[in-house]
């Protein structure tokens, strides 16, 4: 986000570019109104995470809601094992004539100890990313996917937005390789600081 001079943000759609469906909400954002995390590392995509400030708000309806925010007990919980759900509008698969998905893609998969990312992005690993492997059935991110939710279910049946799809391998996303999310429990003072709100603890 840093850089761009104004955003346009969809809610309440699958398919946000056909315009089309009556359940579509649109606002709209500026530069002013982005707040790219100011440690921010393009070389090893360290603290891979900013914020956009709505010029106007969303209506929350049967097809518009929030997504909770991760506990600080979730920075420190490696959450190994826990299923988790993946989405977005990227490519739908390494074949160079393949486009991105015109319909919003979901994927399930299941969080890793970090020994699969570690293997593979030793020098950009960190404590601050949560890691997918991806080997046994090739679900995946792909490019276009950067910065769109990862989510699970906590016990009390509420959706939590616990990571954002940070990067893969450049070997392509069907190859097999892990793929990288930010944790987004790992910065919840940057979300507070910026934004005002108050998260769990």
């Amino acid at each position: 986000i840093d850089g761009a001079q104004k955003f346009t943000i969809t809610a309440g759609s699958l398919k946000p570019m056909d315009g089309q469906e009556p359940t579509m909400q649109v606002v709209k954002a500026t530069g002013d109104n982005a707040y790219p995390h100011p440690n921010y590392d393009t070389n090893f995509l360290d603290n891979d995470i900013g914020l956009i400030e709505l010029l106007t708000a969303f209506i929350f309806d049967d097809y518009v809601s929030a997504i909770r925010l991760p506990s600080y007990s979730m920075a420190v919980d490696m959450m190994v094992g826990h299923p988790a759900t993946i989405s977005g509008w990227g490519l739908t698969s390494d074949d160079p004539d393949a486009g991105v998905a015109d319909t919003l893609m979901f994927a399930e998969m299941t969080i890793d100890n970090g020994d699969a990312c570690y293997s593979v992005y030793e020098n950009i690993w960190y404590s601050t990313k949560l890691c997918f492997s991806t080997a046994k059935d090739h679900k995946s991110t792909c490019q276009g996917d950067s910065g769109g939710p990862l989510v699970v279910q906590e016990d009390d049946g509420i959706w939590t937005e616990i990571g954002l799809t940070s990067f893969g391998s450049s070997n392509g996303c069907s190859a097999g390789y892990p793929v990288v999310f930010t944790r987004v429990a790992s910065f919840l003072d940057f979300i507070e600081s910026t934004t005002g709100l108050e998260a769990r603890q």
